[in-house]
C-alpha cells in the first residue's frame, strides 16, 4: 500500500486490510515520505490493532511517486502472492480469501475480481463485475482483452498476482509518470501465460475522491500531459519487441491503444492548461505514438465495431434489438413480394 498525503483515508483502508479472513498476511506499507499525518496514523494502528505486527513499513530515501512505490512492492514482498491497493479505497473482509483460493487452485499468474465504485460517503454508484472464467496458454490475456475486446480494468489493484510471475518477466512500473498502470497493464497482456476473473466483487474504489484526475480535468496538469508521450512510447516499445502477434491481433492492439490515447488526452482539454501548450502536447503525442498505429490500415469497419463494443450493454443490446426487427420487417416484406409475384 503507497502512502502519500492520505490521512483521510488511510485509516478505513488500513483496516480493510487488517481485518481480512484471510490470517497469513504482510501487509506492506511503502511511506512515499508526504508531508500529513498519515504515517502517525500507520504507526498508530500497528502498534494498537490486534494484527498490527503484519504491517511492515519501508520509507522511501527521496520521494519515488506512485509508480516507484509499487516497484518497492514487487522487490520486498516476501509472500508467494502479491496484492496492490490505494490507500483512500478499501477491500472487502474475504477478499484474499477469495481470490488466493482461486489462484492456489487454478495456479495462474494472476486473478482478478469486481469492483464497487463508491463516492465519499461510501454510497454505491456502480459494480462492474467479470464473468467466472480461466484462460491458459500464450498471449492469452491479449487475445482475451484486445482481440475479443473483453474487459480487464487497467488499474493494477484487485489483482492478486503470482510474485514469481512478475519478477520472471520484469513487469514494472514507470518512476515519477502519470499513467503508469497503462505501461504495467501492457507488459501484463504481452507476457500472461494464464489467468482467472470471478464474479465476485472484493474491491471498493473511491472514484470520486475530490483531487482524483479521474474526474475529468480535475487536477489534470501539463506533466499528465507531456506523459503521455512517455507511456505510450513504451508501449509501442513493446510492442514492437514482441513478434508472436498474428496480424489481425496487432491490428486489434494498434486499435485499442489509439482510442486509449484519445481517452487520456480528453481530460486535457477540460483543464487549466494553456491553449499553446496543449497543442504542442497533442502535437508531439502525435509524432511519437499515433503513425505506428495508422500503420495498420484499420478499416471504418473495425473502428466501428470497437466503438459499439465499448457502449454500455443495454445501449448494445437496444441497437441490436432494433437491426433485428429492422430486419425482420424487411424479411417480411421481401416475402409479401415473392408471394404476390407468384
Amino acid at each position: 500500500m503507497p502512502i502519500y498525503n492520505v490521512e483521510k483515508y488511510i485509516e478505513r483502508a488500513l483496516l480493510s486490510a487488517l481485518n481480512q479472513t484471510y490470517q497469513d498476511l504482510e501487509i506492506l506499507i511503502v511511506d512515499d515520505l508526504g508531508h500529513d499525518n498519515s504515517m502517525n496514523i500507520v504507526h498508530q494502528l500497528k502498534s494498537t490493532h490486534p494484527r498490527g505486527n503484519c504491517i511492515r513499513i519501508i520509507t522511501h530515501k527521496k520521494n519515488l511517486g506512485l509508480g516507484g512505490t509499487r516497484n518497492t512492492a514487487i522487490e520486498s514482498a516476501q509472500g508467494k502472492y502479491l496484492y496492490f491497493m490505494d490507500s483512500d479505497d478499501a477491500i472487502v473482509p474475504d477478499c484474499i480469501e477469495t481470490l488466493y483460493n482461486i489462484i492456489s487452485q487454478e495456479k495462474v499468474d494472476f486473478v482478478a475480481a469486481g469492483i464497487n465504485q463508491i463516492d465519499e460517503n461510501e454510497n454505491s454508484l456502480k459494480i462492474t463485475n467479470y464473468p467466472n472464467i480461466t484462460r491458459k496458454g500464450k498471449l492469452c490475456m491479449a487475445q482475451y482483452f484486445y482481440e475479443e475486446k473483453n474487459d480487464i480494468w487497467v488499474t493494477t489493484w484487485n489483482k492478486l498476482y503470482n510474485l514469481s510471475f512478475l519478477k520472471e518477466f520484469h513487469i514494472h512500473f514507470l518512476e515519477h509518470v502519470y499513467h503508469e498502470d497503462i505501461v504495467m497493464h501492457a507488459m501484463l497482456a504481452l507476457n500472461t501465460r494464464s489467468f482467472s476473473l470471478t464474479n465476485r466483487t472484493t474491491y471498493l474504489y473511491n472514484c470520486k475522491r475530490e483531487d482524483s484526475i479521474t474526474n475529468i480535468g480535475q487536477g489534470y496538469t501539463l506533466k499528465h500531459l507531456n506523459d503521455l508521450t512517455i507511456v505510450f512510447s513504451e508501449i509501442r516499445r513493446l510492442i514492437q519487441a514482441d513478434n508472436n502477434f498474428s496480424k489481425h491481433l496487432q491490428k486489434a492492439i494498434n486499435l485499442y491503444y489509439l482510442f486509449e490515447i484519445y481517452h487520456r488526452y480528453l481530460p486535457a482539454m477540460y483543464s487549466n492548461i494553456k491553449r499553446s501548450d496543449l497543442i504542442k502536447g497533442l502535437a508531439r503525442l502525435s509524432q511519437n505514438c499515433i503513425p505506428p498505429i495508422l500503420e495498420t490500415r484499420l478499416t471504418f469497419k473495425s473502428i466501428k465495431r470497437f466503438l459499439f463494443l465499448k457502449l454500455p450493454f443495454s445501449i448494445q443490446y437496444r441497437i441490436k434489438s432494433h437491426k433485428y426487427k429492422k430486419r425482420k420487417k424487411l424479411d417480411k416484406k421481401k416475402k409479401l413480394s415473392t408471394s404476390s409475384i407468384l
